[in-house]
């Protein structure tokens, strides 16, 4: 079972919840937008479009957060992001044309929610 990000301590000072960070840098005195966004990539993740053509296959080896789905997912809305050709993308994931569209529509959903 999967901790709710926006109910863990923080990693880096351990508040609390709805606290501030306690990190001595006046940048980081600010909410902790760590979890928040971590919250949106797992709420991304989760997105029902992806099911059809991405299926689950268990939990990733690297982050232990997501399906292991996640990082082809990542790694195509990156190239996309970065202005990569789709028939590009399609081909260096051997993926179909359709799968690639289907990210690239939930990245528009989701901007910035890949690791």
């Amino acid at each position: 079972m999967t901790v709710d990000p926006l109910t863990a301590p923080c990693s880096h000072c351990e508040a609390k919840p709805g606290q501030r960070c306690m990190m001595l840098s006046d940048w980081a005195r600010k909410p902790h937008v760590r979890r928040v966004r971590l919250a949106t990539a797992l709420a991304a993740h989760a997105d029902p479009a992806l099911d059809a053509l991405f299926p689950k296959v268990g939990p990733c080896g690297f982050c232990g957060l997501f399906d292991q789905r996640h990082r082809v997912i990542d790694g195509m809305a990156g190239m996309l992001e970065a202005g990569e050709d789709p028939a590009v993308v399609a081909e260096e994931f051997g993926r179909t044309p359709e799968a690639v569209q289907a990210v690239q529509e939930w990245a528009k959903r989701w901007p910035g929610a890949w690791l």
